[in-house]
């Protein structure tokens, strides 16, 4: 399995080397830079996408994971607040991606998180799809 990470932090590579290497998940490709500016033509296609911060962009960065992700593929996202899960309900809507039912979960009565995931309806071959074979 392969694992590619946009970071646009600089400081965030040092923060996943230790994590991954805490959590046991070697291997992470790290690129430093904004997802939304970044030529990602080079990536083969991912089956899903996980998407942590947004920095305000989460419509947008829904739609260009949508255009890079394997047909059916999914995006997953952890909300924190009603912000940002109607933030990320309306963009996925936008983008033409079918919400699923979120799962909520919560150690107490503090910062429940809710998991969103949205699902792109088979639309055909990813483009890079013969670059990168499965």
């Amino acid at each position: 399995m392969a694992v590619v990470s946009f970071e646009i932090r600089p400081e965030g590579r040092e923060l996943t080397n230790i994590n991954s290497r805490r959590f046991g998940a070697p291997g992470i490709t790290m690129l430093i830079g904004d997802f939304l500016q970044a030529d990602a033509s080079h990536l083969p296609c991912p089956d899903a996408i996980f998407i942590g911060g947004h920095g305000g962009h989460l419509p947008q960065i829904l739609a260009r994971a949508k255009e890079a992700l394997r047909p059916e593929g999914c995006i997953v996202f952890n909300s924190v607040s009603e912000e940002s899960r109607t933030a990320f309900v309306r963009g996925a809507e936008a983008a033409g991606m079918d919400v699923q039912p979120s799962v909520r979960i919560a150690l107490n009565d503090y910062n429940p998180i809710e998991i969103l995931k949205s699902h792109a309806p088979h639309r055909g071959c990813c483009l890079r799809d013969e670059a990168f074979p499965k």
